[in-house]
């Protein structure tokens, strides 16, 4: 589905942030992606998203693959026409429109008719959304606000979804329930990119999981093989510094 090759991420004055990346996504999966901070991950998915020119960043070598076409120079709205959507941390919502005009942003470009079918079933998925419907986006808690963040980019069933710390600065309970939401995302045959800080979380509903450090890929393994590794699990899973 996605193929990260041989990915180098420069910034202004030839700061490196990403070293000869390589990494495959599978399909209709969850992918997590682990790492200290100022390891690289966010700029993977900027790369990934077509968001590096934003932040005065480019790709140096290597490329982005999805379904085989080269997708590295595309930027972020020739992106979505090819199925991909993103969540970036922050959640970036509408704060002054209603819970049901963020979702309907979400649906633009769909006939009216589908549109209101899939705000359903964003409703479905989250339903304290549903009770939220007529009130401005920026009085939900942080939590609703994420789920509200996620069920707006998946609101035209993305084939691939990527998503930066959804669970940061979310009670415990919530977290737990954003991560029961991507999951079952994914079950819907969404492939799943996530960059998440609580790694024990994200690797419980996780097929994958990939390790960067210092702009490097440490290690990709599945997901439980890391939470069995007592050496890695201490090195990444082990602490606060284990994000």
């Amino acid at each position: 589905m996605l193929e990260i090759t041989d990915l180098t991420v420069t910034y202004p004055g030839g700061a490196e942030a990403l070293h000869g990346v390589s990494l495959s996504v599978p399909t209709g999966r969850v992918t997590t992606v682990l790492g200290g901070n100022g390891a690289g991950k966010t700029s993977l998915l900027r790369a990934v998203g077509g968001l590096l020119p934003q932040y005065r960043a480019s790709v140096r070598t290597g490329s982005v693959s999805l379904d085989g076409e080269d997708v590295t120079a595309l930027p972020p709205w020739q992106l979505v026409r090819r199925g991909l959507a993103q969540v970036l941390e922050g959640r970036h919502i509408f704060t002054d429109l209603t819970v049901r005009d963020n979702l309907v942003v979400g649906g633009q470009g769909l006939p009216r008719r589908e549109v209101a079918d899939a705000v359903e079933r964003a409703y479905e998925q989250f339903p304290a959304l549903r009770d939220k419907a007529t009130t401005s986006a920026g009085y939900l808690s942080g939590g609703e606000q994420q789920m509200l963040a996620i069920a707006r980019a998946t609101l035209r069933l993305p084939r691939l979804l990527l998503l930066d710390e959804p669970s940061l600065g979310l009670s415990p309970l919530m977290g737990e329930r954003i991560a029961t939401a991507i999951a079952d995302i994914a079950a819907q045959g969404v492939t799943v990119l996530l960059v998440e800080q609580n790694a024990r979380l994200a690797l419980s509903i996780s097929e994958q999981a990939v390790v960067i450090a210092n702009g490097n890929v440490v290690t990709a393994c599945p997901a439980v093989d890391l939470l069995d590794d007592d050496k890695l699990s201490a090195a990444y899973l082990g602490g606060a510094a284990a994000v």
